[in-house]
């Protein structure tokens, strides 16, 4: 099987390399080719006749795969990607020689011209059908399809000289974008200045206005070294200077005015507990105060039952016991502010109004 291929692809090698070789034949050449067979068959016997006959049907079988070969060839997207322009204008011109006679062959012309059309702007048919051989048909073809190579390969240098020069712009820009924000003028004209106000020299140009940095540059130019509007731009770039400190502070300010209230709130708590420590020890004293007083009356009503009589009735002013409001005072539940506001209100006011 293989072999039979073998010997088949190379009939049509064949095949293609005589029509390529009869079509470069002038038409003199042809006619004068023509003439001979046509007396070599005037010589033969009937059985020469036969044997020419035989061979002319092979020569046109091979013929035939020839032009189903060329046709395969144009069909396939992969030979016009990859065929070189030598082998498309072969091809057109083998499709064209046996398009008389085989139709796969005029098939694959006419396929070929769409492609040659519509791909490389080439119209195959008005040239293959010009003046001239076939072969100078095809020459013509070739130089068609070196043109559009060559112009394509023009537009896709230009496409690429656009695209570097393109690429090279934003470079540059890019560039300029990360140059030094001040030229060296204005940082030389700027670094004395700069240095008074122990600041580094853009630092110092950015904290100051246009109008400051124009007179710093034209003082600079006219060799002003101390000027009042110099004192005013070292100050300006100092307090610009400090600002971030100063909003940096507000910003921790909260905080810190959380912590002085935590700080209060616990003061406070300690002083209410040190007030009613002290409440305390001043109702227990009170307390014994009065038990010191009942236990007088009584020691004066033994011996002065008038003048234990006047002191009860006195007592009756201050409420309640002195051992009850003692008990009451020191109890574990008990504050000062409990014990106030336990029926004594009206006794304190009654003892004030007296």
């Amino acid at each position: 099987m293989s072999i039979n291929m073998n010997e088949e692809e190379s009939e049509v090698a064949e095949g293609f390399t005589r029509v390529l070789r009869a079509a470069s034949m002038s038409a003199m050449q042809l006619k004068e080719a023509a003439e001979k067979r046509r007396q070599q068959a005037e010589k033969m016997s009937e059985t020469e006749r036969a044997q020419q006959a035989q061979k002319e049907q092979a020569r046109t079988a091979v013929d035939s795969r020839v032009a189903d070969s060329v046709h395969k060839s144009v069909q396939s997207p992969m030979f016009w990607n990859h065929a070189s322009n030598e082998r498309i204008a072969e091809r057109m011109t083998v499709a064209q020689q046996l398009a008389g006679e085989h139709s796969k062959a005029d098939s694959a012309f006419m396929l070929g011209s769409d492609v040659l059309r519509d791909k490389y702007g080439i119209d195959a048919v008005s040239i293959m059908h010009g003046q001239g051989s076939p072969m100078e048909r095809q020459n013509e073809l070739l130089e068609a399809l070196d043109h559009h190579n060559a112009a394509g390969r023009l537009r896709a240098e230009s496409r690429d000289a656009d695209q570097t020069a393109e690429t090279a712009s934003e470079h540059v820009e890019a560039e300029a974008e990360v140059e030094a924000k001040y030229s060296e003028h204005a940082l030389t004209a700027a670094a004395g200045e700069a240095k008074d106000a122990d600041l580094p020299v853009e630092q110092y140009l950015d904290s100051l206005t246009e109008t400051q940095r124009e007179t710093l540059f034209d003082e600079h130019d006219r060799g002003i070294e101390d000027s009042q509007e110099r004192d005013d731009r070292i100050e300006t770039a100092q307090q610009a200077s400090t600002e971030p400190v100063a909003v940096e502070a507000e910003a921790q300010e909260p905080a810190a005015r959380h912590e002085t209230r935590a700080d209060a709130a616990q003061e406070d708590a300690a002083s209410e507990t040190q007030a009613e420590t002290t409440s305390l020890s001043n109702a227990a004293r009170t307390a014994d105060v009065q038990s010191s007083r009942e236990a007088h009356l009584a020691t004066v009503g033994v011996t002065d039952r008038q003048a234990a009589r006047a002191r009860a009735q006195s007592l009756k002013n201050v409420p309640g016991s002195g051992a009850e409001y003692k008990s009451t005072s020191l109890s574990s539940k008990a504050t000062p502010r409990k014990a106030a506001s336990s029926g004594q209100a009206p006794g304190r006011e009654h003892v004030h109004q007296r």
